[in-house]
This record gives structure tokens, sequence and C-alpha cells, in this order.
């Protein structure tokens, strides 16, 4: 209980404080920033162990939604990084690669219909694409 509550101590730190990476270094969507980490749905602390988090489904998205699931936390590691990159390039980049490991989870956890990650996985999705389309919009000049 103790462990738990150390971790929800740290997210609420993050949340008063602010994050202090700063999004226009490359983040390593695989084994990005603990800080980072804390601000993701706590589906994605297991997966990235973070300290002191039990591994149990409620933490872990491959136990709740099998290994196919694998990308979605290191996608939005990347939706996260495209909110703070400081350039166009950058956060159409971060955007792209968001994508890519949305529809790897899509199409790969379609078939595990009590996987929680399903319908938020597709609303981060069309977010994704619309903020594409935005920034392509501006690039062009429409």
């Amino acid at each position: 209980m103790i462990k738990l509550q150390r971790a929800l101590l740290l997210v609420l730190i993050v949340i008063c404080f602010g994050p202090v990476w700063g999004g226009e270094d490359d983040v390593d969507r695989w084994n990005p920033p603990m800080d980072l980490v804390a601000t993701l749905p706590k589906m994605c602390w297991g997966f990235f162990k973070m300290a002191n988090v039990p591994d149990t489904p409620e933490y872990n998205v491959l136990l709740s939604c099998g290994v196919w699931s694998n990308h979605y936390c290191p996608g939005l590691v990347r939706l996260k990084a495209a909110a703070k990159a400081k350039t166009k390039q950058k956060r159409e980049e971060y955007l792209v690669s968001a994508k890519k490991e949305m529809e790897y989870t899509l199409r790969n956890v379609k078939e595990v219909p009590e996987c929680s990650v399903l319908p938020i996985a597709k609303s981060n999705l069309d977010f994704i694409n619309l903020e594409l389309q935005v920034l392509k919009g501006q690039k062009y000049g429409r």
C-alpha cells in the first residue's frame, strides 16, 4: 500500500508542478523518462516498469489486453511528445509515429473485445489524424 501511495504522490507532484521533460529532444517511445510515464494512464505504469507499481492488469496494459497491445503506451509517449514539440516538423514526426503505434494496437487487439484500450486507441487515432490534417493545412497555407 505504501508503494502505491508513493507512486500516486509522484503523479500528484508531476501534475502540480508540471513535467520537466522538454519534448524537443527525441523521446524514446520504449524507454521514456519516468516523469513523462507518470503523466500517462496508470495502465502504462507497469508496462514502463515504474517503481513501486504492482504487476496487475490495472497497471499493465499487456496483462489486460495481451502482448499485441505493446504499442499502445509507446504511442501515448509519442502523442505527449508531439504536444511538447517546439517545431512543426518535430510535432509531425511524433504524430506520425503515434499514428503508427495506435494503428498497430487497433489492428492487433481487435480480437480481444474485453481490451479496455480499444475505444481509447480509436479516439486517439481520430485525434492524431485531425492534428495531422491541421498541421498539413498550416504547412501548405490553407
